[in-house]
């Protein structure tokens, strides 16, 4: 098989491309860590902020648009649980797990709290976004602030 590579000129750095040009993938990941931090600093203030707003309230039904601001939620599937399930479980008990059920949790990092859903593998066979739509709906009628649109 004829290689190519060799013929080629880096993108980066215009010499000639190698297997693994070092120099342009460190520069790159260096450029890409501190846009991240970066953006970390920054919704890290955001939250900082909006936290302040929030630190009387709690997780409940609000009315819609009903906010004082912004809010930040950050959702997530976390791994299967068997139940019953205790942490100091020698071992999978083979014959004795009833249920394996899914954890899907919504956190409000302005309250610091968290809702977790718990789903039986048998009533939900996949992680889509229907279903993220659905948890996440559910959550913001009974426990969202009533947030407001974003006004640009």
């Amino acid at each position: 098989m004829l290689d190519l590579s060799a013929a080629l000129p880096c993108h980066c750095c215009n010499q000639q491309l190698t297997r693994s040009c070092e120099v342009c993938k460190a520069e790159k990941l260096n450029e890409h860590l501190d846009l991240a931090q970066k953006e970390r600093i920054v919704y890290q203030d955001m939250v900082e902020q909006s936290k302040s707003l929030y630190k009387n309230q709690s997780l409940r039904p609000h009315a819609p648009c009903s906010s004082m601001g912004p809010c930040h939620y950050s959702f997530d599937f976390a791994e299967q649980v068997h139940l019953p399930h205790g942490p100091l479980q020698p071992a999978p008990m083979y014959f004795l797990c009833p249920r394996k059920v899914g954890i899907f949790g919504v956190c409000s990092e302005d309250v610091a709290k968290q809702i977790n859903f718990l789903n039986d593998e048998v009533h939900c066979t996949s992680k889509g976004s229907i279903a993220v739509i659905s948890y996440l709906d559910f959550f913001f009628k009974h426990y969202g602030f009533g947030v407001l649109a974003e006004q640009k």
